[in-house]
């Protein structure tokens, strides 16, 4: 850059501050010098209120581009924070979502049970039909109501009518019905 004569700076500086259209007359420059220094003042406030907004700050003391630098962490970690705990919340919504469904899976399932448990007691009343703590808890509740009141089970009258399961044998005759005479003169 060539150096530029003091006569020709002073020039320049002439028609900026005063000459020509530009000029401006000394009530706008105080207006100017006032709004300037209400901005400064503001941004002054607005500083030492993110300072006070910033954990972990540098102190009371801190230099503006101390707390923009930890007001920029502090709004990363933030937002990754808030990343997580919405990642979080999505898991623990499917997590809610499969809970939901296995309780009504669960409860259809009961449901089976229980009828096929109703069924299974008409077939054989006397037998207990029961295969784990669910059904161990339908046939308490169901005994009261099949023996008139009694928690008691009779077996059944003739125990060989009732072949052990797949015993593959010919089919024996049924459990006696009512009362049987056999071998008193009968007919």
């Amino acid at each position: 850059m060539q150096h530029r004569s003091i006569s020709a700076l002073q020039s320049d500086n002439m028609s900026v501050s005063g000459v020509g259209n530009y000029s401006r007359t000394p009530e706008l420059r105080i207006s100017h010098k006032l709004a300037e220094r209400k901005r400064r003042s503001e941004m002054k406030d607005l500083f030492e209120d993110l300072n006070k907004a910033v954990p972990n700050n540098g102190g009371t003391k801190a230099s503006k581009w101390e707390i923009l630098t930890k007001a920029i962490e502090y709004l990363h970690n933030t937002q990754h924070n808030e990343r997580q705990l919405q990642s979080d919340v999505q898991r623990l919504q499917r997590d809610s979502d499969y809970a939901r469904e296995s309780h009504k899976e669960n409860e259809m399932l009961k449901t089976e049970v229980q009828v096929m448990h109703q069924a299974l007691r008409r077939l054989d009343p006397n037998a207990p039909h029961v295969y784990g703590h669910f059904t161990s808890q339908l046939s308490q509740a169901a005994a009261p109501h099949t023996n008139g009141g009694s928690a008691i089970s009779l077996p059944p009258i003739n125990p060989q009518a009732h072949p052990p399961p797949f015993a593959g044998g010919p089919p024996q005759a049924a459990a006696m019905q009512g009362v049987e005479y056999g071998g008193f003169g009968g007919r």
